[in-house]
């Protein structure tokens, strides 16, 4: 999901999956976007503590 916001403070959201991709603009879906983000980000790992991650689940027998 990536959340943009233009010049004009118009926000437009995108989505992709594995078998479809949405841009949106429609007022209902920025919001839902924005809502899951707010609540992804603060779980997200920054991206060493990331690739430490990747790293500990490759070596993992």
């Amino acid at each position: 999901m990536v959340l943009v916001e233009g010049q004009d403070h118009e926000r437009v959201a995108f989505m992709e999956g594995a078998f479809a991709s949405e841009l949106s603009a429609d007022a209902g879906v920025v919001s839902r976007v924005t809502e899951r983000l707010s609540m992804i980000r603060p779980r997200a790992l920054d991206p060493d503590e990331s690739a430490r991650f990747i790293k500990r689940m490759v070596n993992q027998p």
